[in-house]
């Protein structure tokens, strides 16, 4: 799966954060080519996401670090 699609079930929630992280992760391992070492780098955004949310729920994280996260997200 994606980036995308991980990132939209999650935010949907037919996905939790720990096994939208362990997929994503699987997107890391292989980076032979061009187009799979962007999908790499599309999906440690994602992470870095879903664990500022994560943060955030928590009140580890300010409203105003979940909004440069978003940035970030969609300047990828």
């Amino acid at each position: 799966m994606d980036s995308k699609e991980v990132l939209q079930q999650y935010i949907v929630g037919a996905m939790k954060s720990q096994s939208a992280i362990a997929e994503l992760e699987k997107n890391l391992v292989d980076t032979s080519d061009f187009l799979k070492m962007q999908e790499a780098a599309r999906s440690r955004y994602v992470i870095g996401f879903i664990r500022r949310v994560v943060q955030f729920k928590r009140e580890e994280a300010s409203a105003k670090d979940i909004c440069l996260n978003i940035r970030d997200l969609i300047l990828v």
